[in-house]
């Protein structure tokens, strides 16, 4: 029963730094859509250092659960097998819970990177047409669009053998 109590509170640990790691990625967008460019670097770093965080607490949380499938003499140690495994019912419904919770948070976090993606896309995208029309070529274009070139002609290498 013990590794169930150590393993709610590993979870509500998780849940705690998961929410932290949103916030972290909702002040990162914040911070492009706004162009402030001096404040990014910083708030990556801080992102970086609780996806460090995370990372050791699910190997933590992997071994407690390692742990708990051993106490209760089942061989699947994911969180739903433990739950109905467990013999407390406010244990179950607890773990059941934080399950719900860690999901939905997990899912946040990935909408809110998904959205970071598409904004330094979009960011590249306008830097490289900005330059574009001030008459820099783009990163490895050369001044040509490689891909009409490349269909039209074979390349030197190539044509030599």
């Amino acid at each position: 029963m013990e590794s169930v109590r150590n393993l709610i509170e590993l979870l509500k640990s998780q849940l705690a730094l998961y929410t932290e790691i949103k916030d972290a990625l909702a002040r990162e967008k914040q911070a492009i859509v706004e162009w402030k460019f001096t404040d990014t670097p910083r708030l990556i770093r801080e992102k970086d250092a609780l996806f460090s965080k995370e990372r050791i607490l699910e190997e933590a949380r992997k071994t407690l659960a390692g742990r708990t499938a051993e106490e209760y003499g089942i061989s699947e140690t994911n969180l739903q097998a433990i739950i109905e495994a467990c013999p407390d019912e406010e244990s179950r419904r607890e773990l059941s819970s934080l399950r719900e919770k860690l999901y939905g948070t997990a899912v946040e976090i990935n909408n809110e990177n998904l959205s970071l993606k598409i904004l330094y896309s979009t960011n590249i995208r306008l830097i490289n047409d900005l330059y574009a029309k001030m008459g820099y070529s783009p990163t490895n274009k050369y001044g040509m669009e490689k891909a009409r070139n490349a269909a039209a002609r074979p390349s030197s290498i190539s044509a030599l053998g």
